[in-house]
This record gives C-alpha cells, sequence and structure tokens, in this order.
C-alpha cells in the first residue's frame, strides 16, 4: 500500500513539471522585460501582454495607424496597431507578434510588438 502511494505521488509530480515546463499552468501573459531583453528568442512569435498604456505616438499620413507604449511591472515596449491606439492610462491586453525592428512611418521604434487583439 505505501509503495503504491510513493509511486502515485511521483507520477503527480512528474505531470505537474510537465505542464509547468510546457507553459499550462503560466498565467498567460509574457513579461515584458524578457522580450525586451532576449528578442532573438520571441522574434516573430506571438505573445501575449498586459499593462498600462503610458505613451501614443500617430503618424497624421498613416490615420489607421497608432504605437502605443504597454507598461508592465517589468518593462515596457511599443505596441503597432491598425486600429488605432487606446488612451494613456488605460489597462490592455494586447496578443501580437514580436518584431526585432519595428518602424511606424520613418521612426523606428526598437523590440515591438504588431498587435492582432486587444482588450481592457
Amino acid at each position: 500500500m505505501r509503495c503504491r502511494f510513493f509511486s502515485c505521488l511521483i507520477a503527480l509530480i512528474g505531470i505537474s513539471l510537465l505542464f509547468l515546463q510546457t507553459g499550462c499552468l503560466r498565467r498567460g501573459y509574457t513579461p515584458i522585460e524578457e522580450i525586451v531583453s532576449d528578442p532573438g528568442k520571441y522574434s516573430e512569435k506571438t505573445v501575449s501582454i498586459k499593462g498600462e498604456v503610458t505613451d501614443v505616438l500617430a503618424v497624421p499620413i498613416l490615420t489607421e495607424w497608432a504605437a502605443y507604449k504597454v507598461k508592465d511591472s517589468t518593462g515596457a515596449i511599443w505596441v503597432v496597431s491598425r486600429a488605432g491606439a487606446p488612451p494613456v492610462g488605460e489597462m490592455v491586453v494586447v496578443e501580437g507578434r514580436v518584431k526585432v525592428a519595428i518602424r511606424l512611418g520613418k521612426q523606428s521604434l526598437g523590440v515591438g510588438i504588431m498587435e492582432s487583439k486587444r482588450s481592457k
């Protein structure tokens, strides 16, 4: 009986570690500092971030395009959107593809995210 208990316990620990390793138990948001500090790892991959909008950049010629900076507790990153920008101070959840060199018009923004989905 005791041997069976330990076998089940070891199996449960193994399954838990597998879920942690594959990210199934993560909260679902990538810390911005991880993206910025290792952009090559995330380049062209889809990520989700959550944070506060701290800055907005719009290009008058590209009326539907805008960029906005999102800040979480680990750092900040620019997000480029075809749906305009949320107001400064708004909390957002953004899903999009990481780009190592992102631009809005003629302005280079460095590492950023091309927004595919946004919610509050």
